[in-house]
């Protein structure tokens, strides 16, 4: 895929697209940030403990990959067993409307087991991805899917997600070099507090920084100048941090 292409492409162009690049390009902690904005996305409907317990530790362990502990399998296995809680809740319902309502919480549950328990092909994202969409549009009544015109509210949110993924991992076929003089004092305090606190609204006073710092990269000041939608993983903020 041509670094043009990638400006545009579909989130499912883009993950057929990583195979063209070479091993570690795009790391599973850029993958699983996006597993984890799928969870921050659909917060209000993550209401089961165990599921919350689930995002919550891939969240905090993120930056370490999640390791394989026995504190890790007990929350993965109580994330699986309050999904399959949650389907059959949701099977049980009464009326379709209630069970498109209680889907929305089932698959909000899974997304968080996945986040947690990756073992799918590029950290299940697709799969994350087809779920979030499924459950914006069922939170949003969008009617079943035999109807007409049942897909939009579905699509509308994988267009959401395509810009996401990419202001998370950047654009493989165009890798920004970093000058390491350009991450000084304030920069570094500033791409620290916009990561941890989800503080986008920064991003404008980090590109004021980096240009104080000598930087004279297009590409890297545009983004952090750009309106977004920007999610935890921007890759701006990740390159004057230094993580991958």
């Amino acid at each position: 895929m041509s670094p043009e292409l990638w400006e545009t492409a579909s989130l499912r162009e883009m993950l057929h697209a990583l195979a063209e690049l070479p091993p570690g390009r795009v790391s599973d902690r850029k993958l699983d940030l996006f597993n984890g904005w799928c969870c921050h996305a659909l917060r209000p409907y993550l209401t089961d403990p165990r599921s919350r317990a689930a995002a919550r530790y891939a969240e905090q362990h993120i930056d370490q990959g999640c390791p394989d502990t026995p504190e890790r399998e007990d929350i993965l296995e109580a994330a699986k067993q309050a999904v399959e809680d949650l389907i059959k809740w949701a099977d049980g319902a009464p009326t379709a409307a209630e069970t498109r309502r209680r889907r929305v919480y089932a698959f909000t549950a899974q997304i968080a087991q996945q986040a947690l328990g990756h073992d799918q092909r590029n950290r299940g994202v697709w799969a994350n991805a087809q779920l979030t969409a499924f459950a914006f549009g069922y939170a949003n009544d969008e009617p079943p899917a035999c109807l007409p015109g049942s897909e939009e509210l579905r699509d509308e949110h994988l267009r959401l997600q395509a810009t996401i993924f990419r202001d998370v991992v950047g654009n493989p076929f165009r890798p920004v070099e970093f000058d390491p003089r350009w991450r000084t004092e304030d920069t570094l305090g500033l791409a620290r507090g916009i990561y941890d606190e989800r503080a986008f609204a920064r991003l404008p006073l980090l590109a004021d920084a980096l240009m104080d710092a000598g930087c004279d990269d297009d590409q890297l000041v545009g983004h952090c100048r750009s309106a977004g939608p920007h999610a935890r993983g921007c890759w701006a903020v990740d390159l004057v941090l230094g993580k991958r």
